[in-house]
């Protein structure tokens, strides 16, 4: 009676240990897995957003100040992630992702794969682009799987991805998984100088099927800067408070493609003022470059004549306001025509919002007219396409970063660009490995320079660092560039002289004042007939293109031509004793380049680092520039105490040429007192100009454009006064 019971029981356990089992399967599967929250790191890593450190906890695309001074639809678009991104490295065979959004998640005219889902690209050890298709789940939390990612090199320093989020949703919260064992790092959002998109639900996204072929993002992966989408479906109204806000980021470009909001006559009325007035605002902080972009038009304008009109008369009105803005001689401002877009008729949905065909058409033509504004030639040959590397086990990416942020810290007055022999020669950014480091410091002793040399650099390697800010926001005296020996083995002769070229004339278009100097590719070992080729070629190709050909084969090889063996760690890279016989050479031209000048001035910060003891070890003379306050004047002190001390035991030619005062407001009795009081202290023995520099707009704005006074406003009373000092200081010469 009792046996059916039994049984039952015994079917119970079994079923109990069956779940337990596959519960502690899932444990384990889970548990294999590691998980990062982009909004929990300790740098700033979502991409794309302006207000990088007001917007630290969210994926929003306005800071929380900005909620009381637009309206309450625009606030709510843009706390939707569109332009946003996360880009991290990882040789991971599968990467998942997790998260939760706050809307709908699909449209009538879009799906939910372009409103909130997320698209993952990959970047290869050579710079190629490589799209990764996921498995996704929509629900309360939508995840992703993009599973059988292979790597074709086998470093195992695996990919460099970037995540692009949902276009029409808000992102609430995110994680990215990876395995356990697999590698994994976020990457800092870029230092570079953004594109800056102001437009409507088509620059939003409106309708890409799916993050990255939203032409913004587009943008983003093709040029490689970093973007910044204020498009707002429905709210691109040429608005006074969205011009209030652009003019506050340091931007590369700002795109203003707001017409598709503004059509028909009575939403086009506003366009010609509030086009001027919006431009003007930008132009009063900054000279960056503006682009005006016509109404790109809609698929039924050949069926419907009003279609056609309302679309005309936006255009009108925006073509009228740039045609005043150039007879006002207002400068860089741009304009992309509705022809130029070239939209065809079935690259729309509805006829208004682009599919992906209209997305690729509106990227396509935007990426001509951003080159052309910002002179970055991408035609030619492989060593003329711009791309980035990774093929070395540092950082490439890191180091790159690290430059634009040691520019920003100090102006470089000599720039070495270069691969692997200038990277591990000396100097700053500090390499793991320093060859040569000794005959560095002696060959740019007191002198502010800068290692632009990357190990396994290619010509397109190279230009693609110079295209992304290596050279903005300074002015270089001396530029040297040694490249091409990594072409060597993928590219023609031809080719890699092109590349060459290329550079020098990238160079050229950025810092038109500094003296370029080109060496040859250096001897190999095994390729010297076929290097010595190339250099003279180069030779000739350089002649009358303002730059200076520099040989150091004679350096480095034998009566034979081949390489001289005990200069070279491995038949490539140059050792201590080679590194020696390079700085000689360079020697020379750093010399002739002093014999051309008579004056050089060397512009320090305001502190006592190495940096301005490098310069006072190598100057003949100090001018010292106070501002009329209290600690100013306390620091002087301070000053003239180093100043003695190197030229006791460095430099007994160093002589002080005089104090200026500057940032003076003779308006205030407190500077006056304090003016007076340096020159009670100091004016029998050292020498108080005469002519002061003035406290003015002018002067405080050119440190943000990175020009000169003479530059930026030529007739403003501080250009004046920095004129009259130096015939002050050229009488007393």
């Amino acid at each position: 009676m009792h046996a059916p019971n039994t049984m039952m029981i015994m079917k119970t356990t079994k079923l109990q240990l069956s779940l337990l089992a596959l519960f502690l399967g899932c444990v384990s599967l889970q548990a294999q897995y590691k998980w990062a929250n982009p909004l929990n790191q300790d740098i700033h890593v979502v991409r794309g957003q302006a207000w990088q450190s007001e917007l630290k906890d969210s994926y929003a695309r306005l800071p929380l100040r900005a909620q009381d001074k637009v309206r309450k639809p625009l606030w709510d678009l843009a706390q939707q992630s569109a332009g946003l991104s996360v880009a991290f490295r990882s040789n991971a065979p599968e990467i998942k992702v997790r998260y939760v959004v706050k809307g709908g998640l699909s449209m009538p005219h879009m799906p939910a794969t372009g409103v909130s889902g997320v698209d993952l690209y990959a970047t290869d050890n050579n710079g190629r682009e490589r799209w990764c298709a996921g498995r996704y789940s929509m629900g309360d939390t939508i995840t992703y799987s993009f599973s059988g990612l292979s790597y074709a090199a086998k470093s195992g320093n695996g990919f460099e991805y970037q995540l692009f989020l949902p276009l029409y949703n808000k992102v609430s919260w995110m994680e990215i998984g990876v395995p356990a064992d697999a590698s994994f790092r976020f990457l800092p959002a870029s230092q570079e100088k953004p594109l800056v998109i102001y437009g409507t639900s088509i620059a939003q996204g409106a309708c890409a099927s799916r993050p990255g072929m939203a032409w913004g993002n587009i943008l983003n992966r093709k040029l490689g800067h970093p973007v910044i989408n204020l498009g707002f479906s429905g709210n691109g109204k040429l608005e006074e408070a969205l011009f209030d806000l652009l003019s506050e980021i340091d931007a590369q470009l700002y795109i203003i493609d707001c017409m598709p909001n503004l059509s028909g006559k009575k939403e086009s009325a506003v366009v010609y003022e509030r086009t001027l007035k919006g431009v003007k605002k930008l132009r009063e902080k900054s000279r960056t470059p503006i682009l005006l972009v016509e109404h790109d038009g809609y698929s039924n304008e050949y069926s419907s004549e009003s279609a056609e009109e309302s679309y005309r008369v936006a255009n009108a009105e925006l073509r009228k306001a740039y045609e005043t803005l150039q007879k006002e001689q207002v400068p860089a401002v741009y304009y992309l025509t509705k022809e130029e877009i070239g939209i065809p008729m079935d690259a729309m949905v509805d006829g208004v919002h682009s599919t992906d065909l209209g997305m690729q058409q509106y990227a396509d033509s935007y990426q001509k007219k951003i080159r052309e504004i910002l002179r970055e030639d991408n035609q030619g040959p492989a060593s003329c396409i711009p791309c980035k590397q990774q093929r070395d086990p540092y950082d490439w990416y890191g180091r790159h970063e690290e430059i634009l942020k040691l520019n920003k810290q100090s102006a470089p007055e000599i720039v070495m660009i270069g691969n692997s022999i200038t990277h591990f020669w000396g100097g700053e950014p500090i390499a793991h490995n320093q060859f040569g480091k000794e005959s560095w410091e002696k060959l740019f002793k007191g002198r502010s320079v800068r290692n632009l040399g990357f190990g396994w650099d290619k010509t397109e390697n190279v230009l693609w660092r110079i295209y992304h800010g290596e050279l903005d926001g300074f002015q270089a005296r001396n530029i040297f560039l040694l490249i091409g020996t990594n072409n060597l083995s993928f590219n023609s002769d031809e080719e890699i002289i092109e590349g060459i070229c290329q550079i020098a004339k990238a160079i050229h278009e950025r810092q038109p004042q500094a003296k370029l100097c080109i060496m040859g590719i250096l001897p190999r070992k095994g390729m010297e007939a076929r290097i010595a080729g190339i250099d003279a070629e180069l030779q000739k190709q350089l002649a009358g293109k303002d730059c200076t050909y520099i040989d150091l084969a004679p350096q480095l090889t034998q009566k034979d031509g081949s390489i001289d063996s005990s200069l070279f760690r491995d038949g490539l890279h140059p050792n201590a004793e080679g590194y020696k016989r390079i700085a000689k050479v360079l020697k020379e031209y750093l010399e002739l380049l002093k014999d051309e000048y008579d004056y050089i001035l060397i512009d320090c910060m305001p502190s006592l680092g190495m940096l301005t003891l490098n310069a006072l070890s190598a100057a003949d003379s100090v001018l010292i520039p106070v501002q009329p306050q209290y600690y100013a004047a306390d620091g002087l002190m301070e000053l003239l105490k180093v100043v003695k001390g190197i030229h006791q035991r460095f430099n007994p030619e160093l002589q002080i040429e005089g104090i200026l005062f500057t940032m003076d407001n003779c308006r205030y009795n407190n500077a006056k007192r304090n003016k007076q009081a340096i020159k009670t202290t100091y004016g029998s023995d050292i020498r108080i100009f005469e002519q002061t520099i003035p406290r003015t707009e002018s002067l405080a704005e050119t440190a943000s454009e990175g020009v000169s006074i003479f530059a930026y406003d030529g007739k403003s009373k501080g250009a004046d006064s920095y004129l009259e000092l130096v015939q002050e200081v050229l009488k007393h010469a």
